[in-house]
């Protein structure tokens, strides 16, 4: 059943990627063709911009840390020969990550309880702030929940990748 879950999030993950990058490149065409060919200027676009940059940035971090391709500093790997001591350093490192990335969830749900309370809104479009901050939340819980899937894989000694 994990595994059927797993699969589901993978594909709403991949879909919201695909379509924010659709919309980001339709986005800067647009306004590029206003501003540059129409001598126009759509003002604020920058705002709706930033809110799917937003969504796009921290789903394909979640998906980064899905496929483990996240950036990380592995020289103990090549540095250490003894597999025991390796295992000792990658449980540790994932113990950080996932302490890390919890930590930051925290921050990022308290950040959106304050605009919920707050009501930010964008200085344009009035757009509330809830919905740029809801991705940072959404994808700092995902991040940990895939630190602590890698965290529980590397105390288990199964490989990252199955």
């Amino acid at each position: 059943m994990l595994a059927k879950l797993e699969n589901y999030l993978v594909f709403i993950e991949k879909f919201i990627m695909v379509v924010t990058s659709m919309v980001l490149v339709l986005l800067v065409c647009w306004a590029v063709v206003l501003r540059y060919v129409l001598e126009l200027d759509l003002y604020g676009i920058e705002e709706i911009e930033v809110l799917i940059g937003f969504w796009l940035y921290f789903v394909a971090g979640v998906y980064g840390s899905y496929k483990g391709t996240q950036i990380s500093a592995d020289i103990l790997n090549v540095l250490v020969k003894n597999t025991h001591v390796k295992r000792f350093f990658n449980i540790a490192a994932n113990i950080v990550a996932f302490l890390m990335v919890s930590v930051f969830a925290y921050w990022s749900w308290d950040l959106l309880m304050f605009s919920i309370q707050k009501r930010p809104v964008t200085a344009v479009w009035r757009i509330p702030m809830f919905f740029t901050y809801l991705p940072v939340v959404l994808g700092f819980c995902l991040m940990a929940v895939y630190a602590l899937r890698d965290l529980c894989r590397s105390i288990k000694g199964t490989p990252a990748e199955e």
